[in-house]
């Protein structure tokens, strides 16, 4: 990113969930397991008052369960809307970012450069080949002439 521009402000915030997730959930496994046992001493109970203290504590876990259910969904929430922003202002036009970011720019050097090589060396191989056929063309004239 220092290749394109200039870091003025940055800002991040994350928060891990996992524990809290794990904690809550395992929290939640063991009242309902609770629960289950004073269910089965309710089916068990005789005695009236004992039925009433029984169905009171069921309805304190049953709230318990329910608030950690709630805790459960509310974490599911936060993290199927997390969201993630970046804001980039241009420092150089793009173009240029592009040949500095892929090296474009210096593959485009290295072939102009490679052509202008080939170039001269073409040029001067003609130049010789020229300079040859002058001479054996000379040479050619010179012994017509004296035949």
């Amino acid at each position: 990113m220092k290749l394109i521009g200039d870091v003025k402000n940055y800002n991040s915030y994350s928060n891990d969930m996992t524990t809290q997730y794990m904690d809550t959930k395992a929290y939640l496994e063991s009242y309902e397991k609770e629960k289950a046992k004073i269910e089965q001493l309710l089916d068990r109970a005789e005695k009236i008052e004992d039925i009433i203290k029984i169905e009171d504590k069921l309805n304190q876990l049953q709230r318990t369960i329910d608030s950690y259910q709630r805790q459960l969904k509310n974490i599911d929430r936060v993290t199927d809307y997390s969201q993630i922003s970046v804001s980039i202002q241009e420092k150089r036009p793009v173009s240029e970012a592009i040949y500095t970011m892929t090296g474009l720019k210096q593959l485009l050097r290295n072939v102009i450069s490679s052509f202008d090589t080939l170039f001269v060396f073409i040029s001067s191989i003609i130049g010789w080949v020229i300079g040859l056929l002058i001479v054996y063309g000379v040479y050619k004239g010179f012994k017509r002439l004296r035949n």
